[in-house]
């Protein structure tokens, strides 16, 4: 475990390792399969409980209608980013209408866009990065414009350039950069 992720040697039990043993308990994993999903993915120690990890596992039970027991067989499923792989490829199989009406699938999280298109969805990549592009800013908007006001001013100063729009309640794209600068002196 330390030779993939040697990274756990400067953790703090406590505050960092035992939290997150403790979070994968509550969800109802047993300890053997607790120890072979720390095993595979030793990242799991790295990851933030409330960014990561719990919005995960409630994506995971609630949209994706999977039990908690597959991550022991997809435990790269909490490698992967929510925003940017698991909500649009899931969204974009519900769009299809190929998505299946039990669990889903997380094996089709895996693969490239490429293949993900062509094995999963039946369609070109162009088409899902097209519904990629229109998702992620709405996606954008509900989840990161609400941290804006909890910001150190030096930080916003060094994302004033990654926060460039926003969508409105109609879709349309609009400027952060009044919203921004208010806040940067």
């Amino acid at each position: 475990m330390v030779m993939k992720h040697p990274q756990i040697l400067h953790y703090s039990i406590e505050d960092g390792l035992r939290p997150r043993i403790n979070f994968l308990r509550s969800i109802g994993m047993c300890n053997s399969e607790i120890l072979k999903l720390l095993t595979s993915l030793t990242q799991v120690f790295s990851l933030s409980l409330e960014g990561n990890l719990k919005p995960k596992y409630m994506y995971l039970i609630y949209e994706l209608r999977n039990e908690v027991h597959s991550l022991t067989k997809y435990p790269t499923y909490l490698s992967l980013s929510l925003d940017q792989r698991i909500r649009p490829r899931h969204r974009f199989l519900v769009s299809l209408k190929k998505a299946p009406k039990g669990p889903f699938p997380l094996s089709s999280l895996v693969p490239t866009d490429e293949s993900f298109c062509h094995q999963w969805a039946g369609t070109s990549l162009d088409k899902y990065l097209d519904f990629r592009e229109r998702l992620l800013p709405k996606e954008f908007a509900k989840n990161k414009l609400r941290y804006i006001y909890s910001f150190p001013r030096s930080t916003l100063r060094c994302s004033r350039v990654l926060l460039l729009t926003s969508v409105d309640s109609n879709n349309r794209t609009s400027s952060l950069e009044p919203i921004i600068s208010r806040f940067v002196i």
